[in-house]
């Protein structure tokens, strides 16, 4: 099937019956470049799963990896709350995707929200493979911040343990020292 112009997709999408505007929104979603998607997708977050209730594997996964990949943009860009919101499109997706739990524990945590949430889901994506460095190491800054120091140390010592750089290693052992000798209960 041909690209079609997105005027073209959305005209035909207001004059079709319900099973034609899922087909055509499918064919929208694929067409559209990862940016447009991910605009799209925060006007429209059913429209995703409108299109992976209609694609094949291939292209649902596809759909899934330009979101993902928008959602590391805006990570990066510094853009916490549109990270989160994106991380949790996809999560609601693939609940085990273990980068877009990263980036969404991440994002609660610069965003100073559920940091209990945030603690799980490093936890999570350490667990289904992600980065065993960064999720100890943001997990313990989460922890330490819950007022979980203990539990904090834990992470930071495994992290030191196989920090991929001296500078990563001069991180954990800043953060260590930040945290307090003993837990009083």
């Amino acid at each position: 099937m041909p690209a079609r112009a997105p005027a073209e997709v959305l005209k035909a999408l207001r004059a079709a019956s319900p099973s034609d505007q899922r087909r055509l929104e499918r064919s929208r979603l694929l067409v559209l470049e990862d940016a447009a998607l991910a605009e799209h997708l925060a006007r429209a977050p059913e429209a995703l799963f409108l299109a992976l209730a209609v694609t094949t594997a291939e292209e649902a996964q596809a759909i899934l990896d330009a979101v993902q990949r928008q959602a590391w943009a805006h990570f990066h860009a510094g853009a916490a709350e549109r990270a989160l919101q994106l991380a949790e499109l996809v999560l609601a997706a693939e609940e085990t995707q273990a980068a877009m739990l990263y980036v969404a524990a991440e994002a609660l945590q610069i965003l100073h929200r559920d940091l209990d949430r945030a603690e799980q889901m490093y936890g999570e994506a350490l667990a289904n493979g992600f980065d065993p460095f960064w999720s100890r190491f943001n997990r313990a800054q989460a922890r330490a911040k819950l007022g979980r120091p203990g539990a904090a140390r834990e992470d930071l010592a495994a992290a030191l343990e196989i920090a991929p750089d001296p500078e990563a290693q001069a991180r954990v052992r800043a953060s260590l020292e930040c945290l307090p000798d003993q837990v009083f209960a």
